[in-house]
């Protein structure tokens, strides 16, 4: 699934009994507007990938022969109107059976295409077709492979992971991230980082959960990869596994994040859930959704085989691992990778024998996620003509609440309306540890906006350890946080253009203070007066020089506190 430039939502389908490709395309509304079906070159599919000038399918087939004059690859890049294509075929790449026992995966920059899937080898000397991870670096333009490893190596060389059961991979820009299931070499969760413009082959990795259960080599490892995401300055990866200090590959499983610095010299692993190895609960295979740099999206379901009931867990995540919300609900899965739309939702669809149902929450309000999608299987053939296809359903709502109206989240007050569509965050006493001020919420149906934080919203709050500021408020009010002495980090969004007086007065332990905000006009009269002696203001770099000036004597700064470019 993938939002269009023109906010409108489309679905892919691999339908194997036809080997063909289904894309249908969903309105603003979610109504069905029209589909294009595209006939596979080659009878395998390995995956889809829309990018920002083009989308990409790759497919393959079987090598019988162990042949380096077989094609087994071939990537397509479509037009975003699949009015055109451009095809590229590889072959003589030690492949047998491309995309088996695992997955394949993309991500773009600088005009790059790179591919992270997996292949069984040609048959070695002990007479096996052996199983490994493949990378290629495609250039998009000219649709030509400018790097790529396929051969048999080892994780320090390359990257290189055997058997290799399942493949993600991430870029920020800089580096590309991917990560393994493994099950010999090594035996255990991976993560290997390269430089964009660098080879590929030249890494540096990690291995932050090793299977500890089974012997070297074992296909089973009581364990599954779910997801890669990255944050500002941490990679995470996301998975489930049985207890990994017993003796068996069987049992329940758990839900776990690793989170590794991006250097790799440090990482840490987080559990999520509880559940005894011979109890009758399991965690499935999560999924991992990156709203922004500090927020995810933690998403899993949780079968008991006594009552045959599965419930889904959704879960709010901080860049440390830190579990913030944790809501249940009856809405169910699938393989659909969910994404986050320009309206701020989280959506993603599924099936079963003849309709299709597209699923939208808002990610900063869990405690409104309900519903129930009774989908008992998920089926790759269920696309046919005639089928039954459903959107999503939404309360039509009001966005012209009369200014001043409360809206109480959990019976407390949050918000008050202040305009058309938009709301000011509010706050309450109750509040405590890590807080997130949302972008949006939505109430009755309708998205709104977050625009703004009141007066007095945290004032004198002795329980809340640090903030993260919505990329829509664009006002922080008059003593917002003062007196919030256990406040250590503030992190303002993108849209904040005034910070107002004594509004983190008195906050003694405030010592790291990060503004994404390159429209900040005003900075009030003390207010970063008495926070941290040592604090540090990170800023963007090309507004370095007019903060500066910006955060003054008068608003309380004062050596040693600094001021640096993020």
């Amino acid at each position: 699934m993938y939002e269009n430039s023109d906010k409108t939502i489309s679905t892919v389908e691999w339908v194997a009994s036809q080997e063909k490709l289904y894309v249908r395309n969903f309105d603003k509304n979610l109504n069905e507007q029209d589909a294009t079906v595209l006939d596979a070159p080659l009878p395998i599919f390995g995956g889809f990938f829309s990018g920002k000038s083009y989308n990409f399918a790759v497919f393959g087939q079987k090598n019988d022969k162990d042949s380096d004059d077989v094609e087994v690859i071939r990537i397509v890049r479509y037009s975003k109107d699949y009015k055109t294509k451009k095809e590229l075929p590889i072959k003589a790449i030690n492949t047998y059976i491309p995309f088996d026992a695992g997955s394949l995966r993309m991500d773009e920059a600088g005009g790059k295409l790179y591919i992270h899937t997996c292949h069984e080898m040609y048959e070695s000397e002990d007479g096996y077709h052996h199983q490994a991870n493949m990378t290629f670096v495609i250039d998009e333009s000219a649709m030509t492979v400018l790097d790529k490893y396929s051969d048999v190596m080892n994780i320090a060389q390359a990257g290189y992971v055997s058997h290799s059961f399942n493949q993600f991979i991430r870029t920020d820009g800089t580096y590309i991230y991917r990560s393994d299931h493994g099950d010999a070499n090594p035996r255990g969760i991976t993560l290997t980082r390269a430089k964009v413009g660098d080879k590929i082959t030249k890494v540096i990795y990690v291995v932050p959960l090793s299977i500890q259960v089974g012997s070297y080599g074992y296909n089973a490892t009581g364990a599954s990869l779910g997801g890669l995401q990255l944050s500002s300055s941490n990679v995470l990866v996301t998975g489930n596994s049985v207890d990994q200090t017993q003796e068996s590959v069987s049992g329940s499983r758990n839900i776990f994040m690793t989170i590794s610095n991006k250097d790799f010299t440090t990482y840490d692993i987080k559990w999520f859930t509880k559940f005894k190895i011979n109890g009758d609960t399991t965690a499935r295979t999560p999924h991992l959704v990156k709203l922004n740099d500090e927020q995810f999206l933690l998403m899993w379901e949780e079968y008991n085989s006594k009552t045959d009931k599965t419930i889904t867990k959704i879960a709010t995540v901080g860049a440390q691992g830190d579990l913030v919300d944790t809501v249940s609900t009856n809405l169910r899965l699938s393989d659909c990778e969910p994404v986050v739309t320009s309206d701020g939702l989280v959506r993603w669809f599924v099936t079963d024998y003849n309709k299709l149902q597209i699923i939208s929450i808002n990610p900063y309000n869990l405690s409104a996620v309900t519903g129930a999608v009774s989908v008992d299987k998920t089926v790759d053939d269920y696309a046919k003509d005639g089928g039954q296809f459903e959107k999503d359903v939404v309360i039509p709502g009001d966005t012209k609440l009369k200014k001043g109206t409360k809206i109480k989240v959990k019976g407390k007050v949050l918000y008050t309306v202040t305009g058309d569509g938009t709301l000011e965050y509010t706050g309450n006493s109750s509040l405590k540890g890590k807080v997130t001020i949302p972008a949006t919420y939505k109430y009755n149906g309708v998205v709104w906006k977050i625009t703004s934080i009141a007066d007095n919203a945290f004032k004198n709050n002795k329980k809340i350890t640090s903030v993260v500021i919505g990329d829509n408020v664009k006002t922080i009010g008059k003593n917002a946080f003062r007196g919030c002495k256990k406040l250590k980090k503030v992190t303002i969004g993108k849209s904040v253009t005034k910070i107002g007086a004594y509004a983190f007065y008195g906050c003694k332990s405030l010592k790291s203070i990060i503004i994404k905000s390159s429209k900040l006009k005003t900075v009030g009269k003390n207010a970063i007066k008495k926070i941290h002696k040592k604090a540090v203001i990170k800023v963007p770099k090309k507004k370095y020089k007019a903060y500066k000036k910006l955060f003054n004597k008068k608003t309380g700064f004062k050596k040693p506190m600094k001021i640096k470019k993020k």
